[in-house]
C-alpha cells in the first residue's frame, strides 16, 4: 500500500505541476515555465548566437474581442496556438503564451530553418487557416525575433525585450503601409 500510496502522490504532484506551467486556454507553456527555461537554457553550457527567439502579437485582436466576443478572442487565441504545435510538432522548439495575444518560441539556429524562414512558414499557415476558415475575423501576426549575443543579449530580460521591440517595429512598418 506504501508504493501505491507513493505513487499517486507522485501522479497527483506531476498533475499539479503540468497545471501551474501550461496556460490553460491554448495548452502552451505559460510565462512562468517560459521564464524558467530560459534561465536554465541562457545560464548553460549550449548558451551561444544559435539560440533566438520569435515573439508575435496577434494584430488588431482587441477588435476581435470588441467586435465578436470574447470567445471569438479565445478561439482565435487556440487557432494560433493550434498553428504553432502544428508547425513544430516533432522540433526541438520550446513554444509559449506570454500573456494575452503574444506568444513565443524559442529555439536553436538550424542550418534549414532560421527566424525570418519560421516567421515565413507562421505566414503561410495563417494564410490558409484565413482561406478555410469560417470564424468571421482574419488573423493577422506581428512576428519579431532577437539572436542570443553574449556580450549584448546575454539575459532572458535581454532576449525577449530585443524580440519585442523588433516585433513592434514590423506592427509600425504594418500600421504605416495601411494608412
Amino acid at each position: 500500500w506504501v508504493s501505491v500510496l507513493l505513487s499517486i502522490i507522485l501522479v497527483y504532484t506531476n498533475v499539479l505541476s503540468r497545471q501551474i506551467s501550461t496556460d490553460p486556454l491554448t495548452g502552451l507553456n505559460n510565462r512562468r515555465k517560459l521564464n524558467r527555461y530560459l534561465d536554465m537554457k541562457m545560464n548553460s553550457a549550449e548558451a551561444d548566437s544559435d539560440i533566438f527567439l520569435i515573439m508575435l502579437d496577434a494584430d488588431n485582436f482587441k477588435s476581435i474581442n470588441d467586435t465578436f466576443g470574447h470567445a471569438a478572442g479565445d478561439r482565435a487565441l487556440v487557432a494560433i496556438s493550434d498553428i504553432l504545435k502544428i508547425l513544430f510538432m516533432g522540433r526541438d522548439f520550446f513554444l509559449a503564451r506570454l500573456g494575452g495575444d503574444e506568444f513565443v518560441i524559442f529555439g536553436r539556429h538550424q542550418s534549414c530553418l532560421t527566424p525570418s524562414d519560421i516567421a515565413a512558414q507562421i505566414g503561410d499557415h495563417v494564410r490558409r487557416f484565413n482561406e478555410t476558415t469560417s470564424e468571421p475575423y482574419r488573423l493577422s501576426l506581428s512576428i519579431g525575433w532577437a539572436r542570443f549575443d553574449p556580450v549584448g543579449i546575454c539575459t532572458p530580460d535581454a532576449l525577449l525585450s530585443a524580440a519585442d521591440q523588433h516585433m513592434y517595429r514590423v506592427k509600425a512598418a504594418k500600421l504605416a503601409v495601411a494608412r
